[in-house]
């Protein structure tokens, strides 16, 4: 992936989370490097225990239902 691709990339994952209530305020790089890195660490430890998200179902039901409750019901954890 270039430099050119990963901008890009970066810029959506910035309009989705501001779409979803994340950047409402202003905090310094090293919270979010934090956040990141406990995601990081809950993400190898799912995997460890064998726990997967279910990605279709979630995608499916976002049709059906709002994104917090597909999320909760597929994804978190």
């Amino acid at each position: 992936m270039n430099t050119e691709e990963l901008n890009a990339l970066k810029e959506r994952a910035y309009k989705t989370a501001v779409a979803h209530g994340f950047h409402e305020e202003e905090k310094p790089d090293d919270y979010w490097l934090g956040l990141v890195m406990s995601e990081m660490g809950e993400a190898i430890n799912a995997d460890r225990k064998g726990w997967l998200a279910d990605a279709v179902l979630f995608n499916d039901d976002l049709a059906k239902m709002p994104f917090k409750d597909s999320f909760e019901a597929h994804i978190k954890d």
